[in-house]
């Protein structure tokens, strides 16, 4: 049975003329065989569309395997680009926490001026509080002096009764009378109270006024 040749299309008809690619199975004459060498490659023998193919798909995964190993350097240096990111993001967060450290730091200084304020004043009030009350003490001590010395000062008061308009026949200097006034009375003449500065006027007054 001939065959046709798959390179020249002519008929093959001797076994020892064919040849069989293992792996596409096209049969070919030696002739056109230009890989075929000899007669032991008869049972191995691989056409050049095989061949060709065969290289095709070496160089194709030799592409995949480099576009593979491209994909993988891409992919690191996004993952660089990533964890450089990250940590532009991780040191911003420290400047922020530091900043709000700072504020804090700041703030508990502040409190403590204030509080550090508030107990001067604090002091100061009841150092206040304390001569406040020494004052009220010297004021109630006045208040006792002064009772006592109006109390002196009106011994030194006396009444006349029944004496002229004018003062007795005293000699008494104007700035020795604090005070001379007549009470009104139905009578022309009425009681006479005088002031004076010092008790021996008083006395006169009073002795030459009965």
């Amino acid at each position: 049975m001939s065959v046709a040749c798959d390179k020249c299309s002519l008929s093959v008809s001797l076994s020892k003329n064919k040849i069989v690619c293992i792996k596409c199975n096209g049969t070919y004459n030696t002739k056109c065989a230009s890989t075929f060498t000899s007669q032991n490659e008869k049972f191995s023998w691989i056409c050049e569309s095989c061949i060709l193919i065969s290289k095709n798909e070496k160089n194709l995964t030799i592409r995949k395997k480099h576009n593979s190993s491209n994909n993988e350097d891409i992919n690191i240096v996004l993952i660089r680009e990533d964890i450089s990111k990250l940590i532009t993001k991780i040191e911003t967060l420290e400047n922020s926490v530091s900043f709000s450290s700072n504020k804090i730091n700041d703030f508990s200084e502040k409190l403590d001026l204030i509080s550090e304020s508030v107990k001067n004043i604090n002091k100061k009030f009841s150092q206040m509080e304390i001569k406040l009350a020494n004052l009220e003490k010297q004021v109630d001590m006045l208040k006792g002096e002064n009772n006592q010395f109006e109390e002196t000062f009106l011994l030194n008061n006396i009444t006349i009764t029944g004496i002229p308009t004018t003062i007795l026949n005293v000699n008494c200097p104007a700035d020795e009378i604090i005070n001379a006034f007549r009470i009104n009375t139905k009578q022309n003449n009425g009681k006479l109270v005088v002031r004076c500065v010092s008790k021996f006027i008083s006395r006169n007054l009073y002795n030459n006024s009965n």
